[in-house]
């Protein structure tokens, strides 16, 4: 469609250019130099537009790119505690767990500086949850 208009286009281009051109100079009657100076700025806008109008001639429409569905670079979320509410932390693995990325680009680490055990159980409790995309190291 687009290298079948180009031609109208260019003709439409230069016809109106040619027209206001000869519109001035004929209907209006104005004087020589007018008439030159009108005849020399055509021109110009003429040759300024060239480029324009190559590079409109050589356009295609681009392809778009197949790309995967999820990058294949790796992510590692650390997970920081010391005397957080365990309330907090299993919302925050949770969270995590709802990420939409490949799983097998994705490592949850938990770090606990409390040493707790029960941050251990509720770890180990969501490893084996048949819910859990990643899993908790």
């Amino acid at each position: 469609f687009f290298p079948m208009i180009l031609p109208v286009l260019i003709v439409f281009y230069i016809g109106s250019s040619v027209f206001s051109l000869v519109l001035t100079a004929v209907v209006y009657e104005a004087p020589l130099v007018v008439t030159i100076f009108l005849a020399v700025m055509t021109l110009g806008f003429f040759s300024i537009s060239v480029p324009f109008w190559i590079m409109l001639s050589q356009w295609h429409p681009c392809l778009p790119h197949k790309t995967k569905l999820y990058p294949t670079r790796s992510i590692d979320i650390v997970l920081t505690t010391y005397k957080e509410d365990l309330d907090v932390v299993i919302g925050t693995l949770t969270a995590i767990q709802r990420i939409d990325y490949d799983p097998a680009f994705l490592k949850v680490y938990v770090l606990d500086d409390g040493k707790r055990d029960e941050l251990k159980r509720v770890c180990r409790t969501m490893n084996m949850s048949p819910k859990l995309k990643f899993p908790i190291t």
